[in-house]
């Protein structure tokens, strides 16, 4: 039903939206190396899609960094832009199809290319650290709130 809503806690700045970020991705870990240990064994097309979907995290620092540093760096010295269109093609294809699924106009699709940005520059460095300090007692969690406290 597209006129469901939901309430949920949300970080309230950018170092508490970061941590959350990290808790995920430390999560992410460890249900991969669950996953990866039994997946095989069921369906091939399952089992494919979960280790793509695993191998991809994993490729996309050193994919950036080589596209962003490298070619910027070591092979030119120019922007890579054939990265950056390829990068907000796909930030585009995905808001125009969110734009599209919606029933009514909304314009929160537009958010979505410049989340491409952030992501690129904050969030997929990210995977590694969380790989390193996956085995941290404290993932950051959050402190309790109202929400969590209710029945």
């Amino acid at each position: 039903m597209s006129d469901a809503r939901a309430h949920t806690a949300v970080p309230d700045s950018f170092r508490q939206f970061m941590r959350q970020q990290l808790r995920w991705k430390k999560s992410w870990t460890r249900e991969s190396l669950i996953v990866s240990r039994f997946i095989w064994r069921r369906h091939p097309i399952a089992a494919v899609t979960t280790y793509v979907g695993i191998l991809l995290p994993l490729a996309a620092p050193i994919v950036a960094t080589r596209a962003v540093v490298w070619q910027t760096l070591a092979a030119g010295g120019g922007l890579p832009l054939i990265y950056f269109a390829g990068l907000y093609s796909m930030a585009v294809a995905y808001g125009l199809y969110y734009l599209v699924a919606r029933p009514r106009y909304d314009a929160a699709w537009i958010y979505g290319i410049a989340f491409c940005l952030f992501y690129l520059v904050f969030l997929v460095w990210q995977t590694y650290w969380a790989i390193a300090t996956v085995r941290k007692g404290s993932w950051g969690t959050r402190p309790s709130t109202a929400l969590e406290a209710a029945p």
